[in-house]
């Protein structure tokens, strides 16, 4: 990145998740379809930084093995974050399993926040599909637990957010991964 990430606001970040919400029902009214929503995990107030660019595009290449069934897609980079839209011609709880499970398997699946919306039944969670909630990235315990303690410091998170980011670089081999010449991710 060339300029430092701004902070955000929490006014910001309240504004930016009812814009998210207004957009995914637009698209569920639009399409009747389900949607996903896929933000990057980035405790803290700054949102936009090079881990989480690099976090974000390679959930959306990961998206690119359903393609076949892709209806709509979109990305916003916004100062809250980079947020992608997609809209499938699938079952949403297929979707959900799927998802679930790239992000259990992908070493940055942890870092993924793949939210699945039914056009009836509203957003699915892993909970009531049988899977226990995300765990935080430094202890054992509930991702949300820990946030909401503020059991570790932002510190402790952004660098294991780093060493999550370039353990996967390390093991891809490729020193040009997160670059701005990866395209704009668009698969549908």
């Amino acid at each position: 990145m060339k300029n430092p990430p701004r902070e955000i606001s929490l006014v910001e970040l309240l504004q930016a998740r009812e814009q998210r919400q207004q957009y995914r029902e637009k698209l569920l009214k639009r399409f009747g379809k389900p949607v996903v929503c896929l933000m990057v995990n980035q405790p803290g107030a700054q949102k936009v930084t090079d881990a989480a660019v690099l976090v974000f595009r390679e959930g959306q290449m990961q998206m690119q093995e359903l393609k076949a069934i892709c209806l709509h897609e979109e990305e916003r980079v916004l100062n809250t974050g980079w947020e992608g839209f997609w809209v499938f011609h699938a079952e949403a709880l297929t979707l959900k399993e799927q998802l679930i499970a790239l992000e259990e398997k992908h070493p940055l699946g942890r870092l993924w926040d793949f939210d699945v919306w039914d056009p009836l039944q509203g957003p699915l969670s892993r909970e009531e599909m049988g899977w226990p909630a995300r765990q935080c990235l430094l202890c054992s315990a509930s991702g949300a637990e820990c946030a909401r303690s503020k059991r570790h410091t932002l510190g402790e998170l952004d660098e294991e957010i780093r060493r999550i980011t370039e353990n996967w670089l390390h093991r891809r081999g490729d020193e040009n991964a997160g670059d701005e010449n990866l395209g704009n991710g668009k698969c549908c």
